[in-house]
């Protein structure tokens, strides 16, 4: 299962990778031709908000900015892997 904002509203390719066993779930607008039943509308979002708080929280752990002026400063100025923490440590279900 696919589940994708409301800039995936094409329904051509819905049904195509429904033809391939896969589904795409995209967030409905309001005035959509194929809506969803409320239930869905609410697992969609629920999951959704997920999604992009876990992206927010890996953001969180980049540099706000890097002042490199030459390449080799831009190459240099990155954190190095010791401090990098995989994802898996920090999320927790």
């Amino acid at each position: 299962m696919i589940i994708g904002d409301k800039a995936y509203n094409v329904y051509h390719i819905e049904d195509v990778m429904a033809d391939c066993d896969r589904l795409l779930l995209p967030i409905r607008k309001a005035n959509s031709k194929r809506p969803h039943e409320p239930w869905m509308t609410y697992l969609l979002a629920h999951y959704r908000k997920q999604v992009e708080t876990a992206g927010s929280q890996i953001e969180r752990l980049l540099p706000k900015h890097i002042h490199a002026v030459t390449a080799d400063g831009f190459w240099n100025s990155r954190p190095s892997s010791s401090s990098w923490l995989p994802p898996s440590s920090i999320f927790r279900p």
